[in-house]
């Protein structure tokens, strides 16, 4: 991955992705990074794409982060501002946080400026752990609400996925989306309630790319912890940064 610190290769051998992490590492001239940029390889065959925070939700023509970070790593320097006017879900905006740039991203989609804002946003752990206990007594209850699965229905728009989903399914995705409204009157933890927004929203992506499913409650909270983990990787890599 482009942020590993350790050594994969045998001694004097490196991958394409550690020669190209080497050469946008350099001290360049405006000119002399203009030339760099035709010793690249814009393919980027075989590079890992993605990485930490870049998994956190599928969206539509984003362009893999080593565009992006070849730029930001060539023409900008530590503490400069990056401006995305058309952000999407914030491909840019994740390799300026991990490159300690400064960004502004915009975006007509609200839930693009919404992805974007939960990739770039370090959550505490304390945070994490009232999220996980909110969900664990969203989980008893989960296994024992199907009797309200018409009443639930009924509190629904009539859109099409109605047709795409089950009741169960359905009632689930409600009773998780409820939890989470529960979490925003709470009031003080807005963040942790964005991440379970932009969670929610893979995990229904991913029903519909897979043709449905019964497990959406399992599949939110096996999200919840790869988010968690990933901006925990990320967190470690920031302070690095800073400590440099």
């Amino acid at each position: 991955m482009l942020y590993e610190t350790e050594q994969t290769t045998l001694p004097g051998l490196k991958t394409p992705e550690q020669e190209y992490r080497e050469l946008i590492n350099g001290n360049y001239s405006f000119s002399e990074a203009l030339q760099i940029l035709d010793k690249i390889d814009w393919d980027f065959k075989d590079f890992t794409t993605q990485y930490l925070t870049h998994k956190f939700h599928s969206y539509p023509a984003r362009f893999i982060p080593q565009i992006p970070l070849t730029f930001i790593k060539l023409f900008t320097k530590e503490g400069e501002t990056v401006l995305d006017p058309m952000c999407g879900c914030g491909t840019t905006l994740v390799e300026a946080f991990l490159n300690n740039r400064n960004s502004i991203g915009n975006d007509f989609n609200p839930l693009a400026t919404l992805i974007s804002k939960v990739k770039v946003t370090l959550i505490p752990d304390a945070e994490f752990r009232y999220l996980k206990n909110k969900l664990q007594k969203m989980k008893r209850y989960l296994d024992l609400d199907y009797k309200r699965i018409d009443k639930r229905l009924e509190s629904l728009p009539n859109r099409k996925i109605s047709r795409i989903f089950n009741r169960v399914v359905i009632s689930k995705s409600e009773v998780i989306r409820e939890t989470l409204l529960e979490i925003k009157e709470e009031g003080g933890h807005n963040d942790i309630y964005d991440l379970g927004r932009v969670a929610l929203s893979s995990t229904i992506w991913s029903l519909v790319e897979n043709g449905g499913g019964l497990d959406v409650d399992d599949l939110f909270l096996k999200k919840i912890n790869s988010m968690e983990k990933e901006l925990k990787k990320m967190a470690k890599i920031v302070k690095n940064h800073h400590q440099k």
